[in-house]
């Protein structure tokens, strides 16, 4: 479903819903959408993908190519 979503030449919400749909699903939601919103809030996810390395972010000064010359053990 997503891959058709993100390939498609031009992206139609109306298409894409009568093909995918959610017969009222995504209404009873909002309780999950609001504790994900909550947690990355909290965890300060702005954005998709968030590196986190040994459960901390990835600082913004560094790239994920960074990484291999991070060494932990010094």
């Amino acid at each position: 479903m997503l891959d058709r979503w993100y390939t498609a030449e031009k992206r139609d919400y109306a298409v894409f819903a009568n093909r995918y749909p959610m017969n009222g699903e995504l209404n009873h939601q909002q309780e999950k959408l609001q504790a994900m919103k909550t947690w990355c809030e909290k965890e300060r996810v702005t954005h998709t993908p968030t590196i986190f390395i040994n459960g901390y972010k990835l600082p913004d000064e560094y790239s994920i190519a960074d990484i291999k010359e991070i060494n932990a053990y010094e």
